[in-house]
């Protein structure tokens, strides 16, 4: 691993669970993330169009290489159904060793991506 290597957390939401889970197997299956954690049951409440909605989502967090940022952001968008999903993507600043060797071992390089 480069000792410069970042790695990220990258959010998203999705109103389907079984979408939402379909996006985190192939993005971990293709070496795009090491995991991902889904969080059902919440509600968003937002102005979509002029109105208020109100709808039941699950919140994703994504661990990844950030040199896969945009590739994994990419497909996120690709398979996501929503016209304009929530993608924020945050560093992340420290990082026990050991996960960080786990997460090296199961993303790909930049070169490989």
């Amino acid at each position: 691993m480069k000792e410069t290597e970042k790695f990220i957390e990258i959010i998203f939401t999705h109103d389907n669970p079984d979408q939402a889970r379909e996006i985190v197997r192939h993005l971990v299956e293709n070496g795009l993330a090491a995991c991902g954690q889904m969080i059902p049951g919440l509600t968003s409440i937002y102005r979509w169009k002029g109105k208020i909605e109100e709808t039941p989502e699950c919140k994703v967090f994504l661990k990844t290489r950030a040199s896969l940022c945009e590739k994994v952001c990419e497909t996120i968008r690709a398979m996501h159904a929503y016209e304009v999903p929530e993608i924020l993507v945050r560093e992340i600043l420290s990082v026990n060793p050991d996960y960080t060797r786990w997460l090296e071992e199961n993303t790909k390089s930049e070169h490989e991506a």
